[in-house]
């Protein structure tokens, strides 16, 4: 028995804090009405009450930004996606925006209302790794294991250093029986970050699938040391028994 594979993605959804210049209206002045004519011999109409000039306020986007983000983590989406709506309205080549609200539409379910937002992330900012990242994350949740990989390998030409997309890529290849690429990419995971858990938990699970009793043991073993209160610890400690013969 496997772990569930989207447990096993490493995510990088966060909301991000955005700036931005604020916008202004200048209120139109009203018209005064025009004073009215007293019939000869009559007392004068008081002279008519001008109301003041409209005010209409119009939130700058660090304010709908501010907004938005205490919206999304009070949990109020609905308030959030119509914040960095307005956001991208006011200004339309606002990265920041469209990530924040592609993460709204993720966690609201609209997995191809996040894509599409992340996508235009990317046509604003092709090096925005984050927006690559997570799109891959969704791809490889719908099950479009190719536009993940893509994402992933773009992943990790934009950032040398990061094993996330090392771990989530094996998994892809592990899900399209590329075992010997998947094998190689936990790896590399773990060469990059010694200290990196899930890769060893994926790594040892794979080695397990295989038969490959010793090295399943050893990788599952580092996992637990790594992540000792690991949700999945009864499973993994029932699958070392089962490895020894316990």
């Amino acid at each position: 028995m496997l772990l569930n594979k989207t447990l096993r993605l490493t995510l990088s959804i966060l909301i991000i804090s955005i700036t931005g210049c604020s916008v202004a209206t200048t209120p139109q002045a009203t018209v005064p009405y025009p004073a009215p004519q007293s019939p000869p011999g009559a007392p004068p109409y008081p002279p008519p009450q001008v109301p003041p000039a409209a005010r209409t306020t119009v939130l700058s986007i660090p304010d709908l930004a501010r907004r938005a983000e205490s919206a999304y983590q009070s949990g109020d989406l609905d308030q959030a996606l119509a914040d960095y709506t307005k956001i991208i309205e006011l200004n339309p080549k606002n990265t920041d925006a469209y990530y924040n609200r592609a993460i709204v539409y993720e966690d609201k379910g609209n997995f191809d209302q996040a894509i599409s937002d992340y996508t235009q992330v990317l046509a604003l900012d092709a090096t925005y790794v984050r927006a690559v990242y997570n799109r891959g994350i969704l791809y490889h949740k719908q099950g479009k294991l190719d536009q993940a990989i893509a994402d992933y390998t773009k992943t990790m030409e934009l950032d040398l250093t990061s094993p996330r997309p090392y771990n989530n890529r094996g998994l892809a290849y592990e899900d399209q029986g590329e075992w010997a690429r998947a094998f190689a990419d936990y790896s590399k995971a773990i060469e990059l970050n010694p200290n990196f858990a899930i890769a060893y938990l994926n790594r040892g699970a794979l080695y397990r699938e295989q038969g490959r009793k010793g090295e399943a043991i050893a990788d599952l073993e580092k996992y637990l040391e790594l992540d000792p209160n690991a949700t999945d610890r009864a499973q993994i400690e029932e699958w070392l028994r089962e490895l020894k013969g316990q």
